[in-house]
């Protein structure tokens, strides 16, 4: 997705074959799930392109806050079983509004984030809470970076509509592989054996990091109705939140049936006198392992926030 909001046109396989040739000059190929096995093992360091390298476009139609509020009294005992929440600021952290922000995660101390649009995606590494910068790594200009996760000494990123997926050792970030996706990247987590990820659809993919088996899909619904847009994703107990693009909520997603039994409206989270020309939609979502704090931001915005939930009436 663009600064503006809007979708990206459809680009030409030559520039995506270009960027896989010099990605992959170096490295060796491997599956995906051989891939996944290797970030068990701490050994993933390979070249996985697809023979045919395009970059894809969803059609589906997007999800706005209407949907999701018609969506949400649509069944009656459906919408009373989803949990809604808004939330109180705790404290907030000064943040680079130049992150475009489309995957942020803590993890032993340090804040990931991950920066999109074509010619200006990086990773930025920060001491947290801190927020010192400790590492800028650009991505291939070629490639629009969206959701990451950290697997152990691993950082997996996604791309947008390149169908590859990143690897990177830490906490060097140097690139040492690279592997296939189906289509489209959006958001990724992990709950320690099974990775997670997004393609803007009403679906999450999962792939076992400890088998050999196929990556299987899970259709999300809200009161029954497919939920689209799901983008950035963050494992929370023993749930899926995700942000839900062009719109201000999260659903909190019960990865077994695929259900949203929560929502969470941050309307109003960001002051109308913190918003600038390019100040653009809530992404990134980030729970600290130390302690469970409930971290968020979005696409260039000035603040990372630290909420409470609270029980708000549909």
């Amino acid at each position: 997705m663009n600064a503006n909001g809007k979708p990206h046109r459809r680009t030409h396989t030559r520039q995506g074959d270009r960027t896989r040739r010099a990605l992959g000059s170096a490295l060796q190929p491997c599956s995906l799930q051989g891939l996944l096995v290797g970030l068990m093992l701490g050994t993933a360091a390979c070249d996985a392109t697809p023979d045919t390298y395009t970059h894809t476009h969803i059609h589906a139609n997007r999800s706005t806050d209407t949907d999701i509020q018609n969506a949400g009294t649509a069944a009656d005992s459906l919408a009373k079983a989803v949990q809604h929440y808004g939330f109180d600021v705790v404290s907030k952290l000064r943040f680079d509004r130049n992150n475009f922000t489309q995957g942020l995660e803590i993890h032993d101390g340090r804040l990931y984030v991950s920066s999109g649009l074509y010619g200006q995606s990086v990773i930025r590494v920060y001491t947290f809470p801190e927020l010192e910068l400790l590492h800028s790594v650009p991505v291939d200009p070629r490639i629009f970076a969206e959701g990451l996760t950290v697997i152990g000494d691993r950082l997996i990123l996604l791309s947008w509509r390149e169908r590859v997926m990143l690897v990177y050792s830490l906490p060097a970030m140097t690139l040492i592989g690279q592997s296939p996706l189906p289509g489209q990247g959006w958001g990724a987590t992990h709950n320690g054996s099974v990775l997670w990820f997004s393609d803007g659809s009403d679906r999450l993919y999962s792939a076992d990091l400890s088998a050999d088996g196929e990556l299987e899909v899970l259709p999300v619904t809200l009161a029954s109705k497919p939920l689209r847009n799901l983008n950035e994703l963050e494992w929370v107990g023993d749930e899926i939140w995700a942000n839900v693009w062009q719109t201000d909520n999260i659903a909190r997603i019960n990865p077994e049936t695929g259900i949203v039994e929560g929502l969470i409206n941050l309307s109003g989270l960001l002051a109308d006198e913190d918003r600038l020309r390019d100040t653009d939609v809530l992404n990134g979502i980030a729970i600290n392992p130390e302690g469970g704090a409930i971290w968020v931001t979005g696409k260039r915005w000035p603040w990372l926030y630290q909420i409470r939930l609270e029980n708000s009436p549909p």
